[in-house]
């Protein structure tokens, strides 16, 4: 027969009902903290290379490492998503050193003003679109604000730093690749500059006062020639 619950007494068809203190269940293991913070780290690196690539998907395998490493299978065995994130780690590492800031020797500025140019190699298979920083440790130079560039997929550019010169002397210059919106994707790059704004001054007079010397000794031999022989 059916029953009937009555809330006023809370009985079943007039049966008082009796309840039974039931202990709570245990919490879940929860995984282990450190790879997880491990693991969210890379996904960050990720998603920094992501921001700057044109088509991400060959991020997809480091993903699936980071997302599988948070699975709860793994409660009790710390050792497995802190393997998962040290892999994702490593591929996330091994993308973002295929784009590299190419060094120089060195650069010499001999005007109050030029172009440096900064090699960007990109050996990704997907165009990028990053930020050029260029620094100086020395205030002997100002030095041309951030610009955007685009590098193709297997390729390189040069990309012009407008370098301004203030006095003479020695400086570094320290090249940083960032997204668009300032996140770093490779190491500081420095290089040393060499400035002598005022050299090009000394050598332009140096070789005013040659000239001018030229023709004046021109003029005085052209005279003595022209005179030895109306001397008769």
């Amino acid at each position: 027969t059916a029953q009937r619950f009555d809330p006023n007494c809370m009985c079943y068809n007039g049966f008082t009902a009796s309840f039974v203190n039931v202990a709570p269940a245990e919490d879940p293991q929860l995984l282990d903290p450190e790879p997880l913070h491990e693991l969210a780290d890379s996904w960050e690196e990720l998603d920094t290379l992501a921001a700057a690539m044109e088509d991400d998907s060959p991020l997809e395998a480091a993903r699936r490492e980071i997302i599988a490493g948070t699975s709860a299978r793994w409660r009790g065995e710390p050792e497995i998503p802190a393997g998962r994130a040290e892999d994702a780690q490593a591929l996330a590492a091994g993308l973002r050193e295929r784009i590299k800031v190419v060094p120089a020797s060195g650069y010499n500025v001999i005007s109050d003003a030029v172009s440096v140019p900064i090699t960007l190699s990109n050996e990704l298979d997907t165009p990028i679109t990053v930020r050029i920083e260029v620094t100086s440790d020395k205030p002997l130079v100002q030095v041309g604000g951030p610009q955007t560039v685009e590098v193709p997929a297997r390729g390189r550019i040069d990309a012009a730093v407008d370098v301004e010169a203030i006095a003479n002397g020695t400086v570094t210059l320290t090249t940083v690749v960032t997204t668009e919106d300032g996140r770093p994707l490779t190491t500081p790059v420095d290089v040393p500059l060499t400035v002598n704004p005022s050299w090009e001054n000394w050598t332009t007079l140096v070789l005013v006062i040659a000239m001018g010397l030229l023709v004046i000794i021109g003029v005085a031999r052209a005279r003595r020639t022209g005179a030895a022989p109306r001397a008769p």
